[in-house]
């Protein structure tokens, strides 16, 4: 399943829940966590981060554990209830922006430490690489990978597609998502179940992540 939807009349989903194929992490209104529950068929479990609806930027889950910022305090242990690993980055609190993960692989934004790079390593429990995708080193807020597909932004190479899809192990495609933004991170939602994308979105955009995505 693929929706449009919007937070706030904010088409840039993203920065209000990060999913796995199990769970969905989101502090929000009732109709934007019941529509996510419809379309990931995933278990939603409320969670701000300090206090912020910003639940989707200061977090990335995989199946393993979860990535939190330095600041989280009660999350951590809610997180840790749920049989998940966790992690909190010292420097880069806007998670998302930085790592991007499926249950195979993850690629970090090439400043992280090397004890950042640890840390993630155990938590996720994947191999860790560190990379830029299209010369911007926040990798998680211009494209969107799961355990089923991976969907980059337009300014990466045939080259970089090819070597991201042989680290995750899923086929993808490049493309845009919200009329003609590269932050497809910020704009999507997604697992190996269903896609949430920004209500902006367009039919020949939502076409082309669902084909990425859950083709």
């Amino acid at each position: 399943m693929l929706e449009k939807i919007s937070m706030y009349k904010n088409p840039f989903v993203g920065l209000y829940a990060s999913a796995s194929d199990k769970y969905a992490l989101v502090a929000s209104p009732h109709k934007f966590s019941s529509s996510l529950k419809k379309i990931l068929k995933s278990e939603i479990i409320n969670l701000d981060i300090n206090y912020s609806l910003l639940t989707g930027l200061f977090s990335v889950l995989n199946s393993n554990g979860c990535i939190l910022p330095f600041f989280a305090g009660k999350e951590e242990k809610i997180v840790r209830s749920l049989g998940l690993n966790t992690f909190k980055l010292s420097h880069h609190p806007a998670v998302s922006n930085n790592i991007l993960a499926n249950d195979t692989a993850a690629i970090v934004n090439p400043d992280l430490t090397k004890s950042e790079v640890k840390g993630i390593e155990d938590a996720l429990g994947v191999e860790v690489v560190k990379r830029k995708i299209g010369d911007y080193k926040t990798v998680g807020a211009t494209s969107v990978v799961t355990n089923r597909g991976l969907f980059l932004f337009n300014n990466s190479s045939d080259e970089e597609l090819r070597e991201l899809e042989e680290i995750f192990s899923v086929k993808g495609l490049r493309g845009t998502s919200n009329m003609g933004s590269f932050f497809n991170g910020l704009s999507i939602i997604a697992n190996s179940k269903g896609v949430a994308v920004g209500s902006l979105t367009s039919g020949v955009e939502a076409q082309r992540i669902y084909e990425a995505l859950l083709g």
